[in-house]
């Protein structure tokens, strides 16, 4: 019958998949269609076609699904009615599915013409670093280490990208219009290449790498002593070796005294958790159960790799997938790998087929003891050691006398192992930072004696000979009353506490000064915690009658002292709540006083303590203003700090006396050739007068602080002060006096 042929037709032409399509714009416009819905005609003209389609559909339907007996006429006079609603519907959605095709072939050929610059520039760079490098002498070091790491990752990158286009084009438009399409990206890539002289500036950059390589050898062509008995001796290269090295390191080894470099870069070993693998596997097997209010960074970030470790643990036992693990072993490799670079030879001791080869815990665990016995006897030094050989000997107890122990009292051999792959990845770390501090160590010499003129080299560099971009320099000194009788270098290092460090309204940080913007935000933070400390315990002594003096004559009240002093600063640092910080700070100063005082607060004693700490804390305490005043005074008798001679200090280097409760630290002040250290010389001047001024128990705080400020001008007027900053003051005052 006519009825019972009538779907067979439409079904041999109209497929599942279009009526599907239909009823899903009909009914779900807006996340087919998306933003275009409301501004594209096509798209708007295809959803009203999917709604008639619908509509005439759902009618026809409904007259085959009736009993009338003419039946069959109704149907027969709706079949033009859908013929035409299903030829609008399938004319419309072609059209939109080819714009939407067009716009996506469009962007992929956008993002294929930036890869392709990218690759184009990274080819032609490395080409001529290459020619480049045949033409300087390389005994000092590859110049061109970074540029050609920096361009082959570039050029890697953009090939792969490059790569994945083409491969969705051909899925999308054919190989023969996506390779069309390609080749019309590489031209547009090729004239924007040279209409923008790309190519020409990186080979710029690569020239003046050049000539500042050539530079630095004439410049360091001796080589200079590193140990005190003089036998050994490194030259530049070693600087070159050495990636980690940046005018960042290098400005940090230049702010460090030179007293306690040798101890930072030279003595023990710094302690690590990994140094005890008891301690280690405790710590990541209980990370969750420990919960402490005063959180590290060491402790944030062992909780985050702890959470990593969590991951590759719950794929392991949930899905029984060794995809972390194999990932993490490889990583393993190339860190062993990267720690003996020229033992070409030792590289495949480890594969990755290794790694792929691990099917079970047994079989990571033996590879973990390889690895382990590698690190103990051959990569790291033997105090690293100690805890690696501990950690093979507690393996070689589960696989041999106990298999049904554990090591460490872990809940299983799984957790056990991946424990193991967190340890040996964070003694490889150790391994790591112990070797770059070992180069550090032969490059620190170098640094100290050319590092001034280093970064004058490198501040050229970035902003030029003419001081013209030195727009926050410039304005850092207008504020400044700056003379003509050549006293400006006191002038600006007052300038530098009143101007920066104290400045209330925001201004930006200076030029010369900014390697050291965290180092002054740092300062400006502790300072804040130390004058409200200072402000909170004198309050405290004031309300009880308590003599500061009297109480420092024991030295166990002095640790006492620190001890709640410290308790206050790490509750300033928290930033907690107004109202939790206030009481949080009442609560430590009562106990203070309980504990250092022997004393029990009255309820009198107690409001008043808790309305003196909620003014300093509002900052509406007249004390508090008192001290933030004279900070600046300390501050700017800090920066104008000059080392006294030993010859004219006679008995004025007396040791200070005990009253102020200050811990002399470093050599014994007996001792006359002690008091050539300049750091000791300004400890005593600035605790003198911290003292004096009210700071008595943060003075220790507030000097640390201090000397810190006044390392940072210091080295900013050594290095900047001929060649930028008595410069542009007289070019200011060339201006004022002309106009």
């Amino acid at each position: 019958s006519a009825s019972s042929s009538s779907p067979s037709r439409t079904s041999s032409v109209v497929s599942d998949r279009t009526l599907l399509s239909a009823f899903l714009v009909s009914e779900q416009p807006f996340n087919v269609l998306g933003s275009k819905r409301g501004d594209d005609k096509c798209s708007r003209l295809l959803e009203a076609a999917s709604k008639n389609l619908t509509s005439v559909l759902l009618k026809l339907s409904e007259v085959q699904a009736g009993q009338e007996l003419n039946n069959e006429r109704a149907i027969s006079s709706l079949v033009p009615t859908v013929t035409s609603a299903l030829l609008s519907y399938c004319t419309f959605f072609e059209k939109w599915k080819n714009a939407d095709i067009e716009e996506l072939v469009a962007q992929m050929k956008k993002s294929a013409e930036q890869s392709w610059i990218s690759y184009l520039l990274s080819k032609e760079a490395l080409s001529y670093a290459e020619e480049q490098a045949k033409l300087v002498e390389n005994q000092q070091g590859d110049p061109f280490f970074q540029i050609n790491i920096r361009y082959k990752s570039s050029r890697k990158g953009s090939s792969s990208h490059i790569k994945r286009i083409r491969a969705s084009l051909d899925k999308l438009i054919g190989v023969e219009e996506g390779l069309r399409v390609m080749k019309k990206a590489r031209q547009a890539a090729i004239s924007r290449v040279k209409k923008e002289r790309l190519i020409k500036n990186a080979k710029t950059e690569i020239d003046d790498i050049a000539e500042a390589h050539a530079a630095v050898k004439t410049s360091t062509q001796d080589q200079f002593d590193l140990s005190d008995s003089g036998d050994e001796k490194f030259d530049i290269k070693d600087l070159n070796a050495l990636e980690n090295v940046n005018e960042h390191v290098v400005h940090e080894i230049l702010l460090t005294d030179k007293e306690g470099l040798r101890e930072r870069l030279c003595g023990k070993q710094s302690q690590s958790i990994a140094d005890s693998v008891q301690g280690f596997m405790d710590k990541f097997r209980n990370q969750n159960q420990t919960p402490s209010s005063v959180v590290t960074a060491e402790d944030f970030a062992f909780a985050m790799e702890r959470t990593f470790f969590d991951k590759i643990l719950d794929e392991w036992t949930s899905s029984a997938s060794l995809k972390g693990v194999g990932e993490m072993l490889v990583e393993m490799f190339t860190k062993m790998r990267s720690l003996v670079p020229k033992r070409k030879d030792l590289h495949d001791y480890f594969t990755v087929d290794h790694a792929k080869q691990c099917k079970s815990s047994t079989d990571v665990l033996a590879l973990l003891v390889r690895i382990g016995e590698v690190m103990g006897d051959s990569l790291e030094s033997p105090y690293r050691a100690q805890s690696t050989l501990d950690w093979l000997r507690s393996v070689k107890t589960l696989t041999n006398s106990n298999p049904s122990k554990i090591p460490f009292d872990f809940p299983d051999t799984v957790s056990f192992v991946v424990g193991s792959i967190a340890f040996l990845l964070k003694k490889l770390d150790l391994c790591h930072a112990d070797l770059v501090n070992y180069r550090l160590i032969k490059v620190t010499p170098l640094i100290l004696q050319n590092g001034e003129q280093y970064e004058r080299q490198r501040f050229q560099q970035k902003y030029g000979t003419t001081n013209e971009k030195l727009l926050a320099t410039k304005q850092w000194l207008d504020r400044m009353d700056l003379t003509t009788d050549g006293s400006n270098s006191k002038v600006m290092k007052e300038g530098f506490v009143d101007e920066l460090l104290f400045v209330k309204e925001r201004i930006s940080m200076p030029e010369v000064l900014a390697l050291d913007s965290a180092r002054i935000g740092s300062i400006r933070e502790r300072t804040q915690r130390t004058v409200l400390t200072a402000a909170l315990f004198l309050h405290a002594f004031n309300i009880t009658t308590t003599s500061f003096s009297s109480l420092m004559q024991s030295g166990e009240v002095a640790s006492k002292m620190d001890y709640y002093k410290d308790q206050v600063q790490r509750t300033l640092k928290a930033n907690l709540p107004y109202e939790t910080l206030c009481s949080e700070t009442v609560t430590i100063l009562v106990s203070f006083l309980k504990a250092v005082c022997d004393k029990e607060m009255k309820d009198n004693e107690v409001r008043m303590l808790v309305s003196s700490t909620e003014s300093v804390l509002r900052g509406s305490d007249p004390v508090l203003s008192l001290l933030d005043k004279r900070v600046r005074d300390i501050f700017k008798s800090a920066c104008t700090f000059v080392q006294p001679n030993i010859e004219t200090l006679g008995k004025a280097v007396a040791p200070l006396s005990m009253r102020t409760g200050i811990q002399n630290t470093g050599a014994k002040a007996s001792d006359p050739a002690d008091f050539n250290s300049q750091k000791i010389q300004f400890v005593n001047a600035l605790s003198q007068k911290s003292t004096k001024l009210g700071f008595n128990v943060a003075v220790n705080d507030l000097v640390e602080t201090t000397y810190d400020a006044f390392k940072v001008i210091e080295h900013c007027m050594k290095v900047h002060e001929h060649d930028v900053l008595i410069p542009i003051a007289n070019d200011a005052d060339r201006s004022d006096a002309s106009s």
